[in-house]
């Protein structure tokens, strides 16, 4: 039943690679290869066909009065997930946010400059952009954005098989606006862009089929190790289930393994109270469930320190793989984030420190509050004396 279930899955993975080769074969057949337009379409740059606008963030970085609100604001981690046709729902603006970031319309083709420069999607929606997109406003007619999205997407992939895609290495709007892109009919645009729209129909019942079947999977599990799920086979092959154990405890004892043992008591004993056990043990036990991911991610998986008043460096914290996915369940805005890791400074869990950075047009030295995981030295009952001590010292002064 196991077996059956999973391979429904495996089907699913496997009906997502043909989609995806189906794409990439009709752009070919329209198209021909991109690369080296080998039909010799018009070649065009991308600031030619478009206005190419970089993205805003309101500073500072976490303010409840600018985010939070009902205003969307893409992420990478929304590419990522949504592929070409992107909603914007990882993080938010409020309408005064909004007033200092990027307002990008439905239907616009966004790039990411950082974090996963080239990316290219489709705003399903209004959304606004940070300063890690750029934007194309006002598309020539003689392009349609599922064509250009596409072929962005395409050269990037190829870029980076090659590993000598420099281009799309820290973009700048400059770098952006030098993209060539073939121009060709715009019939056959519309004619990939009517496929596109075929695919995008069938990924949806694919989603929603995925869905049910992870419910599934999960009940299957549950009734599997419960015994539920073969329970009514159990009732009907009793006697085949008895010769089956006496050839197995027969077979045990002729390799010298001792038969296991039925246990009629379910219940295990109680564990007996541990005084012992260290405060900060304690401490991490009493965690909201938030403040516990956001602790365990990073001691176990990020590295190094968190810079959370460089907007930039902090988005890229709280949109990364490690992040995204422990997060996804708790559908908490950055300013969440940050309150949570001030709120575990403030226990003695991680470190909250000052980093320096070198304005690059005033040449200043300014200091950015970051966080990191405690060193080994730190995470001891001396370092809390220690923290103690300053502490009642600051207070007696």
């Amino acid at each position: 039943m196991l077996r059956q279930a999973e391979s429904l899955s495996n089907s699913r993975s496997n009906s997502n690679n043909i989609i995806d080769t189906a794409s990439k074969e009709y752009y070919s057949k329209l198209f021909g290869d991109v690369f080296n337009n080998s039909t010799a379409w018009p070649v065009i740059k991308l600031g030619k066909v478009s206005e190419i606008v970089r993205g805003s963030s309101p500073r500072p970085q976490g303010d409840p009065r600018l985010f939070g609100g009902p205003v969307p604001r893409l992420m990478v981690s929304d590419i990522t997930r949504d592929g070409l046709w992107v909603n914007a729902t990882t993080d938010s603006l409020t309408e005064e946010g909004a007033k200092s970031s990027r307002a990008m319309p439905a239907q616009s083709v966004v790039i990411a400059v950082s974090s996963a420069p080239g990316l290219t999607a489709i705003l399903n929606h209004d959304a606004c952009i940070h300063d890690g997109f750029v934007g194309l406003r006002d598309l020539n007619k003689k392009l349609q954005p599922e064509y250009v999205a596409y072929t962005l997407n395409l050269l990037r992939a190829k870029n980076d098989q090659q590993a000598v895609g420099a281009v799309f290495r820290n973009l700048t709007s400059d770098q952006v606006k030098a993209i060539p892109i073939p121009l060709p009919p715009i019939e056959l645009q519309q004619q990939f862009q009517e496929f596109l729209f075929q695919v995008k129909n069938i990924q949806a019942i694919i989603a929603c089929s995925n869905k049910l079947l992870a419910e599934l999977l999960n009940i299957i599990r549950i009734e599997a190790f419960s015994g539920k799920l073969t329970e009514s086979w159990r009732q009907g092959n009793l006697t085949k289930i008895s010769k089956a154990q006496i050839t197995r405890d027969a077979v045990m004892s002729e390799r010298g393994t001792k038969p296991s043992i039925r246990i009629e008591t379910q219940a295990p004993p109680e564990r007996p109270t541990d005084f012992t056990r260290p405060a900060r043990r304690w401490l991490i036990g009493e965690l909201s469930e938030l403040q516990f991911e956001v602790w365990s991610m990073l001691r176990h998986e990020w590295k190094g320190s968190v810079i959370v008043d460089d907007p930039e460096i902090f988005a890229d914290f709280c949109a990364s793989p490690q992040t995204a996915w422990r997060m996804e369940r708790f559908k908490v805005s950055t300013s969440h984030i940050r309150r949570t890791l001030e709120q575990l400074a403030s226990l003695g869990l991680i470190a909250k420190i000052s980093l320096p950075k070198t304005n690059a047009l005033t040449e200043q030295t300014e200091y950015l509050t970051a966080f990191r995981p405690l060193r080994d030295a730190e995470n001891t009952r001396l370092a809390d004396v220690d923290l103690l001590r300053r502490e009642l010292g600051k207070n007696s002064e």
